[in-house]
């Protein structure tokens, strides 16, 4: 079979799961700890997984089959997604409203960029929804955006300034 055959998923809180792709089945369980979000592996280092958690994030050694690291000074609790280098992490964090850019390298946060310029009470009223990177560029996307003024959050990843991109009324069904 060519591509990937199993894939790693997070049960919400507490395991961590190898799900085969080919059987449909899950084939291992790695204790998560507490309260597991959302899970990205490193593209660069694929024995590596990042944990989402409620005050901070893991980092798994999958080999190993335990958490080797935490990152501090993040709420864990949102959706993740690597840069296509992968040299940053990026979560959405829920509690303050921000896009935290995650040296992968040295496992530390190096920014924190504030969405609700873009987003409005959209970043503060729902959760931060899906993050895609695209070339430079992180687009976040939220559960409910702001009535009056609907966006996507556009985060220039050389910069670090932050964008909005309107979305047209009626767009975004609650």
């Amino acid at each position: 079979m060519m591509g990937q055959e199993s894939v790693l998923v997070t049960a919400r809180y507490s395991k961590l799961s190898v799900y085969d792709l080919p059987l449909q089945n899950l084939s291992e369980s790695i204790n998560g700890g507490y309260i597991t979000w959302s899970v990205a592996v490193d593209p660069n280092n694929p024995r590596l997984a990042y944990v989402g958690a409620a005050a901070y994030i893991s980092v798994f050694d999958l080999t190993m089959g335990r958490a080797i690291n935490r990152i501090y000074g993040v709420n864990g609790l949102g959706y993740m997604a690597l840069t296509n280098d992968g040299k940053y992490l990026l979560l959405g964090d829920n509690s303050s409203y921000s896009l935290d850019v995650i040296d992968v390298a040295r496992q530390k946060v190096l920014r924190k960029i504030d969405l609700r310029p873009a987003m409005g009470t959209g970043a503060t009223g729902s959760v931060l929804g899906s993050i895609v990177v695209v070339g430079p560029k992180a687009y976040v996307a939220t559960g409910q955006t702001d009535q009056s003024r609907p966006a996507i959050a556009v985060v220039d990843l050389r910069s670090f300034t932050v964008k909005r991109i309107t979305v047209p009324a009626g767009h975004f069904d609650n």
